[in-house]
């Protein structure tokens, strides 16, 4: 409702970051986190149904950006779904994914970099491997399109691969991302019940291996998620 509560480690103390400019009719569908590695930044994106904004909050400065798309991408602007952020780990470029489009920003300056409309797809899950290459899992928005996992060189515009891991009885999952602390394998989780983890290789040439969990049934398939351990 137009705040976040952020506990500082180690003590969890903490630190109510309010947004002075909330009403109490502006309602909060949706916000999604990135955390810079020192811990100093964290990026925001909130939104309430009609668009989305990024907030940028450190120790000494608060920046809000209301187009957080380009201008010359409208249906980017408009079409506001659930859309996923991403840091690179070097945190200096911010990545944006929603409906048809992916921006990168300058994580600093928030000024976009690059982007990329991608047709009827959206953006389900998104990283940065550590050469800074953007891994993008999407979604046709149309109910027979299937589920892809691509590497998007944003630096030069290039789609390099693109990949449909099948599944068995899922022709279209959505899938969520994670990486090993080593950059070497990629993990891909089918949000679907039964959920299945699936591991490739970084530059998406082979599948390393898989495996079903035995997840409960739940109402919605939003509520897994995948990380991988530091080892």
């Amino acid at each position: 409702f137009g705040y976040q509560d952020v506990f500082r480690l180690p003590d969890l103390q903490r630190v109510e970051f309010r947004d002075d400019a909330a009403t109490p009719s502006r309602f909060i569908i949706r916000a999604v986190y990135a955390l810079s590695t020192d811990g100093m930044r964290l990026y925001i994106v909130e939104q309430d149904g009609r668009k989305a904004r990024l907030i940028a909050r450190s120790q000494d400065r608060t920046v809000r950006v209301d187009q957080t798309f380009p201008a010359d991408m409208p249906k980017c602007s408009t079409l506001v779904g659930s859309t996923k952020i991403a840091l690179s780990l070097d945190d200096r470029y911010l990545a944006l994914g929603s409906m048809n489009c992916v921006v990168v920003m300058d994580a600093i300056t928030l000024q976009p970099v690059a982007s990329t409309q991608l047709g009827i797809n959206y953006v389900t899950s998104l990283l940065f491997r550590r050469d800074g290459l953007l891994i993008l899992a999407t979604k046709e928005s149309r109910s027979e399109g299937p589920s892809g996992i691509q590497a998007w060189d944003w630096r030069t515009k290039t789609t390099l691969k693109t990949v449909y891991p099948p599944l068995e009885g899922q022709s279209r999952p959505t899938w969520e991302l994670s990486q090993s602390a080593d950059g070497e394998r990629i993990a891909m989780l089918s949000r679907a019940f039964p959920a299945t983890l699936v591991i490739w290789d970084r530059e998406l040439q082979h599948e390393v291996g898989r495996l079903q969990l035995q997840v409960e049934s739940a109402s919605r398939e939003d509520f897994i998620g995948v990380a991988l351990s530091p080892d």
